[in-house]
């Protein structure tokens, strides 16, 4: 149970900062 709530917290992590990368990238571009 531990791992997987682990998981989805990565993954929140991971989308959240492609989102960030994507957002400077559309400012930057």
């Amino acid at each position: 149970m531990t791992e997987k709530k682990l998981d989805k917290m990565t993954l929140i992590i991971l989308v959240l900062l492609l989102v960030n990368l994507l957002a400077t990238a559309g400012i930057a571009g």
